[in-house]
């Protein structure tokens, strides 16, 4: 497990207060600094200052790359308490422009001089004797939501008629996003969109270079991002969080739904070297607590690299502080369960469909060993499917169901799938968790959306036990999130709770009461005749 971190050089080269705060930064466990590089289209600090603080820093015994914002960032993302910062793209970049026609400040489109001006960025980095490179999770062609983005210029359109033979304008184009179409049209503009960002990927991986991507939470190709493509020439790739404040970030639901994002990029971005996102912002928006229980989720997932980070100001020494007092725990539960070239096991599956963007994560939080899957995704590890809320099983799941021993759904999904399963040639046995009733369902999740999703849990664990699923779960207890790791048959259970929760895990005829304090993270051995804790954290 190796920590980083992000600086600008001015502060490396600062003599009054460097000293202390890269020593506050090694006694944190921090062991490789990201020099903020290229942002928007300027450097932000002279090569010659960047080589200067680079030799400061290999000195102190840090390893150091570059990171740097090819694209620009929606809004202030770096530091919205300084109005100083200067945001704009140069004057000869498009800005892009989103589907009504209005500029989409801060963002540049991927066309050719902004793309020879990255190129030339990174030549000089590496003349400058860089070899790695991180690139912001701006590389994209939208910002974060459900809906197909791109860039809707004049040109752009022009282009990718002239490309698909089509005569499209914005308002057709708009039109067809809108209504969440997913014909022909949004399947070639979405092709489009991918390959601008691939060309510019491919552009940047310089020979010599270790080019890192971090990508945006849930970004796929309706953003631009298709990650399977940069797989060949990305070395380094960050799997995507959000919830940067306590307000997102500590609600049970609101660490599944980042547990769900970072499942889906680590299945994408095999076998790259992966890095989490641990993230706060603005400052102190996420708290100490919570800033560490996103790196203990990371290592739990088996990501081993902790990319500690904010905007461009310096995270408080009081956060360090915390983590370097979570650091031997941490490290510890990472020698015993190891990273991902341990493969976590989740023997369920949590359907996503295509359009799906957040769908209710009560599996991930009911101490279960399950995870989000696509029809295309390759992982061998499921037995049961959950269909779940509002989504739809469409023609592209048809010989990914036989790989299933049954589906399961809710009664929402029960209802918008009724007949879809059972016309599927070889389709496992299918049947709802609850009653199939649209009145029912919604009234349910209205006033009692806690007391549903116990219900709907009691039910998942009774099909584990029917169908003799050989996998450790938790048959009591809610808001606790289970990782499986087989093949050292061990088991990382993470209090997804601000506050002292408690469950019983079962593995083959034993079981284990679980008492866990707030965010606490323990390793369970499920190797003897009954589970045991072997590790807190």
């Amino acid at each position: 497990m190796q920590l980083h971190y992000c600086v600008p050089a001015e502060l490396v080269l600062d003599r009054d207060r460097a000293p202390a705060v890269l020593d506050m930064l090694q006694g944190a466990g921090v062991g490789k600094i990201w020099l903020q590089g290229y942002f928007f289209g300027h450097l932000d600090s002279s090569m010659a200052r960047l080589t200067d603080a680079r030799a400061v820093l290999e000195q102190r015994g840090f390893q150091v790359g570059i990171i740097s914002m090819p694209v620009g960032h929606p809004g202030n993302s770096l530091d919205p308490d300084d109005p100083t910062l200067d945001l704009r793209v140069p004057a000869h970049w498009r800005y892009r422009v989103d589907r009504y026609g209005s500029t989409v400040y801060h963002c540049a489109d991927i066309e050719e001089r902004m793309l020879q001006d990255n190129v030339q960025a990174m030549e000089r980095f590496k003349e400058a004797g860089f070899t790695d490179v991180f690139l912001d999770d701006d590389f994209r062609m939208g910002n974060h939501g459900p809906e197909v983005a791109g860039c809707f210029c004049d040109a752009c359109i022009a282009a990718f008629n002239a490309e698909y033979d089509r005569t499209e304008t914005r308002e057709s184009l708009g039109a067809a996003v809108a209504r969440r179409d997913r014909g022909k049209l949004i399947a070639d503009w979405t092709d489009y969109i991918c390959e601008k960002v691939t060309r510019m990927a491919k552009a940047l991986a310089l020979p010599g270079m270790n080019l890192g991507i971090m990508v945006m939470h849930r970004g796929d190709d309706r953003h631009g991002i298709r990650v399977a493509d940069w797989k060949p020439f990305v070395r380094h790739l960050r799997v995507g969080e959000a919830h940067f404040g306590d307000r997102d970030f500590d609600p049970p639901r609101g660490k599944a739904s980042e547990i769900a994002g970072m499942q889906i990029h680590a299945a994408l971005m095999s076998p790259a070297e992966l890095y989490s996102e641990t993230t706060g912002f603005p400052p102190r928006a996420l708290s100490a607590a919570n800033w560490v229980c996103k790196a203990k989720l990371a290592v739990a997932l088996g990501i081993p690299n902790i990319f500690l980070m904010g905007g461009t100001w310096l995270i408080a020494q009081d956060y360090w502080q915390v983590l370097a007092k979570a650091l031997p725990g941490l490290r510890e539960v990472e020698g015993l369960v190891g990273d991902l070239s341990h493969a976590r096991v989740a023997p369920v599956h949590v359907a996503l469909g295509r359009g799906d963007f957040e769908l209710p994560w009560w599996a991930l939080r009911a101490g279960i060993p399950a995870r989000p899957a696509t029809a295309s995704d390759v992982g061998d590890d499921g037995e049961i499917l959950l269909v779940l809320g509002a989504t739809r099983l469409g023609p592209e799941w048809s010989d990914r169901l036989r790989r299933y021993r049954r589906v399961l759904l809710d009664g929402t999904a029960a209802v918008g799938n009724e007949g879809i399963i059972r016309d599927m040639r070889g389709a496992p046995p299918s049947r709802p968790l609850e009653r199939p009733s649209r009145t029912l369902v919604a009234l349910r999740d209205k006033a009692a959306p806690a007391r549903r999703e116990r219900a709907l849990a009691a039910g998942l664990r009774q099909e584990l036990r029917d169908a003799g699923i050989a996998a450790p779960f938790f048959d009591r207890g809610m808001d606790i999130f289970l990782a499986w790791i087989r093949d050292k048959q061990m088991a990382v259970a993470c209090n997804l709770r601000a506050e002292r929760n408690e469950g019983n895990i079962v593995h083959g005829g034993g079981s284990l009461e679980v008492e866990l304090s707030a965010l606490e993270m323990v390793v369970v051995d499920l190797e003897g005749p009954r589970p045991a804790i072997v590790a807190r954290a």
